[in-house]
């Protein structure tokens, strides 16, 4: 299995954004992206996103698939423990989605100048644009864990709140423009699913319970590839 190690961009403060190409050994192209660390102060995805790129790294897993890998996508929030970026934006809000608005309606949420404005969503876009993923899994964490659904991920839902015990929801339960969901599984169509980490499990805790929740959110894809 290869490993290509990308450097998608740079955030707001010159970080690099480093993502990790896993090579399938069937089913090339169209990976399955996974990503941590959006919102800064959510570890929780981090520390699981991480745990796979150390263990694939000195481990290859044998995959059917192609698989990405971005454990940091907001790197300068993750090292401040902040929730935006550098910018004081929450990238979560600031995708170029039909339902983006300027306007701040919580001062938690703040969507950015002008939709798709910071470095890293710009890397998130092209990233989707040029590798069209058959499927995107970004962990996250809240109080009200959860897996949530967007575009025609239903089915993918179901399999991993099979593993991991959580609801599958497709409403998080308050208004959420320029949010990845919407972007790309709403509106392009992408099986697209928020991960709900229960906040505060220690880090041991999340992997126990959430590496065997990507391997089967993996399995899911490969299963429907080879029927």
């Amino acid at each position: 299995m290869n490993l290509k190690p990308l450097e998608l961009g740079r955030s707001v403060q010159g970080k690099p954004l480093n993502a990790f190409y896993f090579e399938g050994r069937r089913f090339s192209g169209r990976p399955l992206v996974l990503l941590g660390g959006v919102h800064g102060d959510e570890i929780e995805g981090v520390w699981l996103m991480e745990e796979l790129l150390s263990t694939w790294s000195s481990t290859p897993p044998s995959l059917e698939m192609d698989v990405l890998i971005w454990p940091r996508v907001n790197p300068d929030g993750v090292e401040a423990g902040a929730r935006w970026n550098a910018r004081n934006v929450d990238l979560n809000r600031n995708l170029p989605t039909k339902d983006w608005t300027p306007e701040m309606k919580n001062p938690r949420y703040p969507p950015g100048p002008h939709a798709a404005s910071e470095p890293e969503n710009k890397a998130l876009v092209s990233l989707i644009e040029r590798h069209q993923p058959r499927a995107i899994l970004s962990a996250h964490s809240f109080s009200k864990y959860q897996v949530n659904s967007n575009g025609p991920a239903r089915e993918w839902a179901e399999a991993l709140a099979r593993v991991s015990g959580y609801p599958v929801t497709e409403d998080i339960g308050y208004p959420t423009p320029g949010a990845l969901g919407t972007y790309a599984g709403k509106e392009k169509l992408i099986p697209t699913i928020t991960l709900e980490i229960e906040r505060g499990l220690d880090r041991e805790r999340v992997l126990e319970l959430h590496v065997p929740v990507v391997e089967a959110a993996i399995a899911y894809w490969e299963n429907k590839e080879m029927n």
